[in-house]
């Protein structure tokens, strides 16, 4: 009789062992799936912002084109009536500023402003995803522009945790601890944001796993003036294709 109320105990005890193993493994797969998901998702989301970012550009170059159309036209229609004048250099230096300010109006008037801390929805849910445990998956397939917009949204809502590890993590290019940027006392740190906030004729060149964003502000002068003062931020690129702010970006 004792025997067999061991061999049955001990039968319950395998039975017991072998349904927790199956319950553990279970867990496993599952955390191994929500991981997975997970993934999907910020890939969907990385896909979703580059389609997004393909359309405004595509539908900025038929603008464009447009524009150099309407110009073309113009510089030859002003041109024709130039030429067909029969009259003194007076005359013609005359039309010739007349037509100067045509070209200059016209540029005034259609020229367009962005604000870099406006944040599209992609851009706000990688930050917040991002913020969460800084796990780089979030910023996958994040232009450079996106990446400095990030950076200064953080600066702007005084998230300067966040805003550090936006930075690159070459140890040939990091200038300064963690602990040394959230010591950085707040009359060192950006206060007017108007220079981001009035940008026009942005340009991003990208060379070499190194990007600048470059741009002039409608608030300094006219946005047409040659000597208007140009802005550019460096952003370098890590060995998984991110985009990191690179330190003293803004020089």
């Amino acid at each position: 009789m004792k025997v067999n109320k061991l061999l049955s105990i001990l039968s319950m005890l395998i039975v017991i062992l072998v349904v927790a193993v199956l319950i553990y493994m279970f867990y496993l797969q599952n955390e191994k799936i929500e991981a997975l998901n997970n993934d999907l998702i910020l890939k969907d989301q990385t896909i979703n912002q580059l389609e997004n970012e393909n359309q405004s550009l595509n539908q900025e170059i038929e603008d464009n084109e447009i524009r150099i159309a309407e110009l073309e036209s113009n510089v030859s229609s002003l041109q024709a009536e130039l030429d067909a004048l029969d009259v003194d250099k007076d005359a013609r230096d005359y039309v010739t500023r007349l037509m100067d300010k045509f070209f200059n109006d016209y540029f005034n008037q259609s020229e367009s402003t962005e604000s870099f801390m406006d944040l599209t929805d992609n851009e706000l849910n990688a930050y917040n995803s991002f913020k969460e445990n800084y796990n780089d998956m979030a910023l996958t397939g994040l232009s450079p522009l996106s990446i400095m917009k990030l950076y200064l949204h953080a600066e702007k809502i005084k998230d300067y945790d966040t805003q550090y590890e936006l930075y690159t993590r070459d140890e040939n290019q990091v200038m300064w601890t963690k602990e040394e940027h959230l010591d950085i006392p707040e009359s060192d740190r950006v206060k007017d944001f108007g220079i981001f906030e009035t940008a026009t004729r942005r340009t991003v060149t990208i060379n070499d796993g190194e990007a600048i964003v470059s741009w002039y502000s409608t608030r300094d002068s006219d946005a047409y003036d040659e000597d208007a003062w140009q802005y550019g931020f460096r952003l370098t690129m890590d060995d998984n294709g991110i985009w990191r702010v690179g330190f003293i970006p803004m020089q």
